[in-house]
């Protein structure tokens, strides 16, 4: 891997001993990492919550939380950080145990060679981290593409004239945001309709439509929706909107990575269900699309 590289890679060390977390956050450092320091599990999995890094050294032996409930905590939040355990009373059976929850090394202390036993680890698991990612992203072109193309098919098929949606997103590709999200909205065909967008780890309601966002409303876990090829979700969800418990949400991946959320209460009842759901999920798409290339230019304060 090259050095230059390094300081991109996020480091989490947790570790209840202050020498061994001290040290190999000097030499981490030192060698270009960008590192950061938790004291057991529980303050560890509380920094990978509030900003996920790319590899997070755990002692096995920790008061409050071990680095195996660590580990299978970090698993559950945010399964793409890769995991080494570090022990000082390593035995084959805990080391099998580390591997099988999802660990991506164990290594033994004191760490001799830490160049070998603790750089190269680390580098090896940022890598692949870095690859997960990336392929993750694939899939999301694909998907992306694979959708597109299945479009394409049936609007040949029926002999249909180009989609509204095409129009609409060539039409308004210039249009100030408040006019342009107004005929997002009429567009959708929705007299209630939430759109949330991601913040850190979480998804938080940002537009509306004939109603005020309560600042109340709960937050939702970007960890609930993990595979970009799902195309919508059917829930029960009282106080969400005021006419149906029955809520579809479509989720929205923008090059394999979640972006945001679709919230609408469902039309169990119309004959042009699955059609107008092709219709919400193909806008919320370009939706996504169109807020997220717009923050790009814009501050999270006036966003």
């Amino acid at each position: 891997m090259n050095p230059g590289w390094y300081p991109q890679i996020e480091v989490l060390v947790v570790e209840d001993d202050p020498f061994v977390r001290e040290s190999f956050q000097i030499y981490l450092q030192t060698e270009g990492f960008h590192v950061s320091t938790a004291r057991d599990g529980v303050e560890g999995l509380q920094k990978v919550r509030e900003k996920e890094p790319d590899v997070v050294i755990a002692d096995f032996r920790m008061p409050r939380m071990d680095g195996i409930g660590l580990l299978r905590a970090i698993k559950e939040h945010a399964p793409e950080v890769e995991v080494i355990i570090a022990s000082g009373s390593a035995t084959l059976e805990s080391a099998l145990d580390a591997m099988r929850l999802g660990a991506y090394s164990y290594i033994e202390k004191p760490v001799i060679d830490l160049d070998r036993d603790l750089k190269l680890v680390v580098t090896q698991a940022a890598e692949r981290r870095q690859l997960r990612s990336t392929n993750l992203r694939l899939q999301g072109d694909l998907q992306r593409t694979l959708h597109f193309l299945e479009e394409e098919k049936k609007k040949k098929s029926a002999g249909s004239p180009e989609s509204q949606a095409r129009t609409w997103l060539r039409t308004g590709a210039k249009t100030p945001l408040q006019r342009w999200r107004n005929s997002l909205f009429e567009e959708l065909q929705c007299e209630e309709l939430l759109l949330y967008l991601r913040k850190d780890q979480r998804l938080y309601p940002t537009y509306s439509r004939n109603s005020v966002i309560d600042s109340e409303l709960e937050s939702v876990a970007c960890a609930g929706f993990t595979d970009p090829g799902e195309t919508c979700r059917e829930v029960e969800r009282e106080g969400l909107f005021d006419h149906s418990n029955r809520i579809l949400l479509f989720p929205l991946f923008l090059f394999g990575r979640l972006e945001g959320l679709l919230a609408v209460p469902d039309r169990p009842e119309d004959p042009h269900r699955e059609s107008w759901k092709t219709q919400v999920r193909e806008f919320g798409d370009i939706a996504v699309a169109h807020i997220c290339a717009w923050a790009g230019t814009a501050s999270t304060t006036n966003g």
